[in-house]
Formats: C-alpha cells, sequence, structure tokens
C-alpha cells in the first residue's frame, strides 16, 4: 500500500472518533509544531471536530510520535541485515522485534529517552533534577488537556497496529492496547505515570483528583522518601475566599509547623499557601510542616468557613504519599518530592503491546 493510501485509512479511523487531519503551511506546522503530522513537504494539522457551544479542541500529537517506529524499523532492519544473513533468522528476529518495543514505550512516554518530545504531551509540567520530583498542575485540571492525551494513545494506538503498515512496511505485527476514554468507546477517565526506582505512580485520577502512590509490580520504600512539598497558589477572579486551613493528623494536635528533622526516617511533608493575589482570602495560618505518620489517615483541608462563602473545599491526604482533590474553582497545585535515590526514568505504563515476527515467529511483549 502507498504511503497516501496509509494516510488515507489513518484519517478515515481517526475521523471515526471525531478527529480531523487538515491540510496546512508549513509556517503554521512550524507553529504548531506538537500538532501536526507531515509526509513528505506535505504538513497536516490533528483537531477534534467542533461541536455546539463547544470550542474546537486542537489533538496533540507530534509527527516524530508518529513517525519514530517508521524510522525506528527501518534504521534496525538496516543494521542487522548482514546479522539476518549470517545468524539464526529467529535470533535477529528477536533481536529487532525487542528493539520496536523499546520505540514503542519511548513514543509513549520515557521521560529518560524523550524528555523533549513528551514534555508537550502530558497534561501537566514537570521536571526531574536528579533526586527529586516536580510536578506543576492547575486543579481542577482542564478536561480537554486529559482528552488530548487520550486522543494521542488511542490514534498512535490506530497507526502502529494498521495491518497494511506491519504487512508492508515492517513485516512485525503490532499489538497495542491502550486506556479508551468516552471519546474512544471506553470508560476511563484518569491516567498514570511510574518513577523508577523509587516504585511511585502519580495519578490523575480524574479531572479533580490526582494523587502519588505505591508504584504497581516493585518495592516501595517509605524511608527513600525524604521531604513532600506543596505549594497551593490561589488565583486572582475567581472569587476564592478562603479562611481556614484545618489538619487531622496521625500523633499531632492542629496543623503543626515543625521543622525538617534529618534523624527521623519518617517522611515530611511541608504544606505553603499562596493567597498573595486572594483579595477575598482571610488565612490566619497558611504553613504546616511535618514528619508523617503513615499508621492511619492523615488530612488537611483549605476552606471557607461562615456565611456566604463561594470558594469549596481543597482536600489534600496524606498515606504517607500526597494527592488532592478539588470539586471548586481551579488553584494551583506544585508537588515537589525529594529521595534518597536519583530518579532515572519518568514513563506512561499503562499499556499492554507486543511485536511479532511475521515470518519467524519471534516475539516480544510487554
Amino acid at each position: 500500500m502507498q504511503p497516501f493510501s496509509r494516510l488515507e485509512t489513518f484519517c478515515e479511523k481517526l475521523c471515526q472518533n471525531n478527529l480531523r487531519l487538515g491540510p496546512v503551511s508549513s509556517a503554521v506546522a512550524r507553529q504548531q509544531h506538537n500538532r501536526f503530522f507531515s509526509l513528505g513537504n506535505l504538513h497536516f494539522l490533528f483537531f477534534r471536530k467542533e461541536k455546539k457551544g463547544q470550542k474546537g479542541i486542537f489533538f496533540s500529537i507530534m509527527a516524530m510520535m508518529l513517525a519514530l517506529l517508521v524510522i525506528s524499523a527501518a534504521q534496525i532492519l538496516s543494521e542487522d541485515k548482514a546479522y539476518f544473513e549470517k545468524s539464526g533468522a529467529k535470533m535477529a528476529a528477536l533481536k529487532i522485534s525487542s528493539s520496536l518495543l523499546r520505540s514503542i514505550s519511548s513514543s509513549l512516554g520515557n521521560y529518560e529517552e524523550n524528555p523533549a518530545i513528551n514534555q508537550r504531551d502530558f497534561p501537566f509540567e514537570y521536571s526531574i533534577d536528579a533526586n527529586r520530583i516536580f510536578i506543576k498542575s492547575e486543579i481542577p485540571l482542564n478536561q480537554a488537556k486529559i482528552d488530548g492525551f487520550f486522543d494521542f494513545l488511542n490514534a498512535y494506538g490506530i497507526f502502529l497496529t494498521d495491518q497494511d503498515y506491519n504487512n508492508s512496511y515492517s513485516g512485525f505485527a503490532i499489538d497495542l492496547n491502550v486506556p479508551r476514554n468516552s471519546y474512544w468507546q471506553g470508560t476511563e477517565k484518569g491516567i498514570s505515570f511510574s518513577f523508577s526506582p523509587l516504585c511511585i505512580k502519580y495519578s490523575v485520577l480524574d479531572a479533580n483528583n490526582f494523587s502519588f502512590a505505591e508504584g504497581n509490580g516493585c518495592d516501595f520504600n517509605q524511608s527513600a522518601i525524604r521531604v513532600m512539598d506543596l505549594n497551593i497558589g490561589i488565583p486572582p477572579g475567581l472569587g476564592h475566599d478562603f479562611n481556614s486551613l484545618s489538619c487531622s493528623l496521625q500523633g499531632y494536635s492542629g496543623c503543626p509547623q515543625e521543622d525538617f528533622n534529618s534523624l527521623d526516617e519518617r517522611p515530611y511533608f511541608r504544606l505553603i499557601v499562596d493567597d498573595a493575589n486572594c483579595q477575598s482570602c482571610g488565612l490566619l495560618q497558611k504553613t504546616a510542616g511535618f514528619h508523617v505518620n503513615s499508621a492511619g489517615e492523615n488530612s488537611i483541608v483549605l476552606s471557607c468557613i461562615g456565611p456566604g462563602c463561594n470558594s469549596s473545599a481543597v482536600a489534600i491526604g496524606l498515606s504517607p504519599l500526597p494527592g488532592i482533590a478539588n470539586n471548586g474553582g481551579y488553584v494551583l497545585a506544585e508537588f515537589g518530592i525529594n529521595s534518597v535515590a536519583a530518579v532515572d526514568e519518568f514513563y506512561f505504563d499503562d499499556y499492554n503491546a507486543s511485536v511479532r515476527a511475521l515470518i519467524y515467529g519471534a516475539e516480544s511483549v510487554k
């Protein structure tokens, strides 16, 4: 099948999910560098079809993402041509299938291999500096950002599993199962990302709930977490009127303001509420600091108490890793976690994939 036929088939499948692909100039493609797909000298922009009463939502997907497997397959097959001829064909096919599987992992979100690319597609900002994790996001999160990530996952799945591409170009059958939200006839609302080797998972459970938790299939070491920070910024112009910070903590009365003790092996949590831009807020206490007792529930609530309140409560939980929930007007949440071990991977892991050589039967599975 020729490239244009593959593109036409790809577009038809996208249109079934209310996505569109429109031609744009090279100048527009450069401006929208994280939203276009190129085929030769032609450039196309992805977007979700506009519904009544709703702005069109640009589909954030990158040409490099879509082209990555094609490039990887071509390079790997070229490099291993002699290996195919001189060695066992099935062993060579297994080597290539493993390389293609790693390419899929990189495209779906692997900080170590693709930090600059993946940063633009995640529905939040993040950074990793040696032993420190930093995540910044509004809460509630704009639902379009979550939907956009589901769009990327499922459109990428359509591209990779296209039978004409598999049969005619790489010679490998790819099976990829990713989460599906309601736009993709599924029920998933949230997405999760993992940190290695800390065995920590960061989850956007839905637009109103974020949390850190123990990872799956690994050993979480609580003593490896030294300091956890949460800064909450209250934006102007949303009618916020927070006037209370209350705490229910194991082993403490009220909201303590202890300093970090390096001899204490329990994780230390520090909260700062920045209400400098909130003229109607009346918080008497804006900070808290303490070592977390994980044998029980720990909660902190930022709220408004009294008649005529506008703000919905912002709830923070610690078990001992932090989580936050907010069903009202948005606030800005900035998480920071310091550990004793360096963070070497940050990746999306909520998918299943396999790559099988069509001729030799060698298979690699995630």
